[in-house]
């Protein structure tokens, strides 16, 4: 079920789950994110692949892979959230992980201060594809958070463009809407 805002928006993606509800888990993903605790990962992915393992495997995915972030921002971080997600959920889902299908080429600016056409905005030619001989039909794209689903759609965009047959997406929260 989408919520209200989604619904009214056309989208790329076949259909996504989030694990959690933003509100709830806030204070635990700005420690995943910004308080370097990489560890979190670990036990995010067991309740992902416990709660919606079903669902993840009737989705019938070719790969699973990570919004990637601007080699800038990786920089600093120290790593990619996603693709810390993404790489032990694939292990627990015998999923595998492609990191090297989808490159962030633009530095985009912080999403949760800008308005929904803002992100929008924000969100194109963001990404590329970085192999050229993507043979995937099914991907799950995986994010830590999905508020306006603009990123999880702009990467869709490029993977549909490229010849993925369909993009799914998992993420860890999700925002309410309005």
């Amino acid at each position: 079920m989408f919520c209200f805002d989604c619904a009214r928006t056309p989208r790329r993606y076949e259909r996504g789950f989030a694990l959690y509800e933003y509100a709830s888990v806030h204070d635990s993903i700005h420690m995943f994110k910004n308080r370097g605790r990489p560890e979190y990962a670990d036990y995010y992915a067991l309740v992902m692949a416990e709660v919606l393992g079903d669902k993840i495997k009737a989705m019938g995915a070719d790969a699973i892979v990570p919004i990637p972030l601007h080699s800038s921002k990786l920089r600093k971080r120290g790593y990619n959230q996603a693709a810390l997600l993404a790489r032990r959920l694939g292990e627990l889902c015998k999923i595998p992980v492609r990191e090297d299908v989808l490159l962030r080429v633009q530095k985009t600016t912080v999403q949760k201060h800008l308005s929904h056409t803002e992100r929008q905005n924000n969100m194109k030619k963001a990404f590329h594809i970085g192999k050229n001989d993507v043979k995937l039909n099914n991907i799950i794209l995986i994010d830590d958070v999905y508020t306006t689903g603009n990123t999880i759609d702009a990467a869709a965009e490029v993977l549909l463009r490229a010849g993925v047959k369909k993009v799914f997406f998992i993420t860890l929260a999700i925002g309410h809407g309005r």
